[in-house]
């Protein structure tokens, strides 16, 4: 770890040590995020791809404490790939995500009804993936798979009213993934583990959601 990111960890965790209330003890939080994230063909490169994310999230949580909510959480995510040769389209690969976890977050009071919050995650999942060579009626990949991931994410939140609260933030700035996938290339058919341990902290603007929360 770099020094300036062990100064900007050591920085964000004495601020959450010290908090001010906003949400109270006993409250619920019923919300959800969505993010969306395109990387286009640019320049324009043979084999190249274009790649569009998008991720939802519904959750509900309670505070078990003065700005600190513990809850479960939805997810969906799909991934759609497109690999060209600079004009036209060859491969598509389609990844369907779909999980289930608990998640705790920190609030951070900033006053004028503006707050931090620092979230970690837990979810487990079932994936499914598909990819297919321009022209063929016929899946050339076709797998199924599970995954346990585990990430921390970060942002701001502005509270419109006393109830309905808008958060924009950076989606997994540190993250761990295990996953088994099963799966069929052309003819053959493999079996695999996957285990990553990373940051996406050189790339945080490229993690940017969007959600609501509504207090009960």
């Amino acid at each position: 770890m770099s020094r300036k990111y062990f100064y900007l960890l050591t920085a964000g965790l004495l601020l959450f040590c010290t908090v001010r209330a906003q949400i109270k003890k006993g409250e619920w939080l019923l919300g959800g995020d969505l993010s969306f994230q395109k990387q286009d063909n640019n320049p324009v490169a043979v084999n190249y791809p274009h790649t569009t994310y998008v991720t939802m999230a519904p959750s509900i949580g309670k505070a078990i404490g003065d700005n600190l909510v513990a809850g479960v959480i939805l997810s969906y995510g799909y991934t759609k790939l497109v690999q060209d040769d600079g004009f036209n389209p060859l491969y598509t690969l389609k990844t369907s995500d779909y999980g289930a976890g608990f998640f705790v977050r920190r609030y951070r009071d900033l006053g004028r009804n503006f707050s931090l919050f620092l979230e970690g995650k837990l979810q487990g999942g079932y994936s499914l993936q598909k990819g297919r060579y321009e022209g063929s009626n016929a899946d050339y990949i076709d797998s199924k798979g599970y995954f346990i991931y585990a990430s921390m994410s970060a942002g701001v939140a502005y509270r419109i009213t006393h109830r309905l609260m808008l958060e924009t933030g950076f989606q997994d700035l540190g993250y761990a993934y295990f996953g088994h996938v099963k799966y069929n290339a052309g003819v053959t058919e493999k079996k695999g583990n996957a285990f990553l341990l990373g940051t996406n902290l050189n790339r945080a603007l490229g993690n940017f959601g969007i959600g609501c929360r509504y207090v009960l």
